[in-house]
C-alpha cells in the first residue's frame, strides 16, 4: 500500500455526523438483532449475495473482542451515511454491518451498477467524498478538531484506495474512521470501520488486507 499523509485541524461542531459510521455501540444495544434497510424490497439491479461481503476473520483484529457479522441486507443502511449521505443509489445496494463487544464497528456496502463506466464514476465520486469527509466538517464551529490521512492505494480490483478521519469533540472523547472504496467491474464496494482513538490508531495495514479481500470477493 503507498501511504501519504496530509492533516487539517480546525473547529467541528457537527461532529456526531461525520462519526456516524461507528455503529457497534448500537449494534451491541440491539444484541444480535439484524439491521434494517430504508431501500425498496426488491431493487432494480441484482442484490449482492453474502458470499460477495466480508467474514469477521476478514476485518482488521481487534485486540479486545471478536467480530460478529449481522445478515446481508439489500438497500441501504438506514442511519444517515456521513461522509457519503446521498452519493450511494439503493437500486443495486447491499450492506452487512459488524461489530465488536467494545467500541470498534465495521460496514461494508456492495453496489451492482449497469455498468464499468457507471461504477468508476460512484468510485471517484465515493473517493472524493472520503478525503473530503473532515473538511466538509469543519465549517465555523470553534472548540473542536478535526483530521485525516490518506492511507493511499491498494492493489486489488480495478482501483482500491483509503482514507481515515479523525474527530475530536471538545471535553469528549476521540473517534478514528477508516473507509476504502474499491471497485471490480461493475460493482463498487465502500467497506467502513471506526473506533474510539486518533489517527495513529487507524490499522492501516489490515485495513488494507481487509479491502484486498473485499474486492477478491467481487472477483
Amino acid at each position: 500500500m503507498r501511504r501519504t499523509t496530509a492533516r487539517l485541524t480546525a473547529g467541528l461542531g457537527a461532529v456526531a455526523a461525520i462519526t456516524a459510521l461507528t455503529v457497534g455501540s448500537t449494534l451491541q444495544a440491539q444484541a444480535g438483532q439484524q439491521p434494517t434497510a430504508t431501500g425498496p424490497t426488491t431493487a432494480p439491479e441484482p442484490q449482492a449475495a453474502a458470499s460477495d461481503f466480508l467474514d469477521v476473520g476478514e476485518l482488521p483484529p481487534d485486540p479486545h473482542s471478536d467480530w460478529y457479522a449481522g445478515n446481508v441486507t439489500p438497500g441501504l443502511p438506514e442511519e444517515p451515511l456521513a461522509c457519503f449521505d446521498g452519493l450511494l443509489p439503493t437500486a443495486g445496494a447491499s450492506h452487512r454491518d459488524y461489530w465488536t463487544e467494545l467500541d470498534a464497528s465495521a460496514r461494508q456496502i456492495v453496489v451492482e451498477t449497469g455498468n464499468a463506466t457507471e461504477a468508476a464514476d460512484l468510485a471517484v465520486a465515493l473517493e472524493a467524498a472520503a478525503a473530503d469527509c473532515a473538511a466538509d466538517w469543519l465549517r465555523g464551529e470553534p472548540g473542536a478538531v478535526a483530521g485525516w490521512d490518506d492511507l493511499g492505494t491498494v492493489d486489488a480490483g480495478d482501483s482500491a484506495h483509503a482514507y481515515a478521519v479523525f474527530t475530536a469533540p471538545p471535553e469528549a472523547g476521540t473517534d478514528v474512521n477508516v473507509h476504502g472504496v474499491g471497485r471490480a467491474g461493475g460493482t463498487v464496494t465502500l467497506v467502513s470501520w471506526g473506533r474510539m482513538g486518533t489517527l495513529s490508531d487507524a490499522p492501516a495495514d489490515t485495513f488494507a488486507d481487509t479491502l484486498t479481500a473485499a474486492l477478491d470477493r467481487l472477483g
